[in-house]
């Protein structure tokens, strides 16, 4: 449900100082992964605990490291309103009907990718 890049850690270069993430770069990244398949649900929401499930299986799949951060910046009090800025953001790029095409054929990706006992 969301793109794999935009969770990667980019290797550090040799000339940068590299260390953890802020605690506030953890809650943007996390909200503006979650706001994606929560605008989804928004937009159709017959549909809306398929895209709960792909959201999950996806985050699922995180390292343990990357799991770590989205579980913490799950629970930071500044997630809610990250959260409505960023679906606020989705909806102000596109139209609805374009967001329901690309919420659609991101799901259709994610079940298609998933094991078959996760069906």
């Amino acid at each position: 449900m969301f793109s794999a890049s935009s969770l990667s850690a980019t290797q550090c270069p040799l000339d940068a100082q590299c260390g953890p993430l802020a605690p506030e770069f953890k809650v943007a990244m996390y909200a503006s992964i979650v706001a994606f398949p929560m605008a989804c649900a928004k937009l159709d929401p017959a549909n809306a605990p398929r895209y709960e499930a792909a959201l999950s299986a996806e985050l699922g799949k995180l390292g343990a490291d990357d799991q770590a951060a989205m579980d913490e910046a799950s629970r930071d009090p500044a997630l809610p309103a990250m959260l409505v800025a960023a679906s606020k953001a989705l909806e102000a790029e596109q139209s609805p009907a374009r967001l329901l095409r690309k919420c659609s054929r991101a799901l259709r990706r994610t079940e298609a990718a998933e094991p078959a006992s996760l069906k």
